[in-house]
């Protein structure tokens, strides 16, 4: 489940010295004036056509949390879970960017997945996608 590997990822953090989950790490300085923040930024399923997507990814069958609502088969239930850790992220980041910009002026940003449709390569070439709604 999503809880179990986070709560197993905070527990190896405060246990092995050196090691560092970014989504509980808050703003990290790595030098003067520059901090990394990062996410697990989950694919949230709001660029390209996830009604009519013909993927299917093996978290679907593998995360208890996606295997209890079907969403494999249940492309509705899977977009309004896909969406919430996605926007669970994005709130997380936009909280620790506004703290990191306080103090720097350069801010390195990592995610699983990335942000931005133009940073989703395939093949040597940016992803295929449809029109990008972004939330209010």
């Amino acid at each position: 489940s999503i809880a179990a590997v986070r709560a197993e990822a905070a527990s190896l953090t405060r246990d092995v010295p050196h090691l560092c989950w970014l989504p509980s790490a808050g703003v990290i300085t790595l030098a003067p004036g520059h901090a990394l923040v990062g996410q697990d930024g989950w694919g949230d399923g709001r660029a390209g056509d996830p009604d009519g997507s013909t993927v299917r990814l093996n978290d679907w069958r593998q995360i208890a949390d996606l295997l209890a609502i079907n969403a494999v088969r249940d492309i509705p239930a899977r977009i309004t879970a896909l969406r919430a850790l996605g926007d669970e992220s994005a709130q997380a980041l936009d909280r620790d960017l506004a703290l990191a910009l306080r103090d720097h002026a350069r801010v390195t940003v990592l995610t699983h997945v990335p942000p931005f449709t133009g940073a989703c390569w395939h093949d040597g070439a940016t992803a295929r996608v449809g029109p990008v709604t972004i939330p209010a």
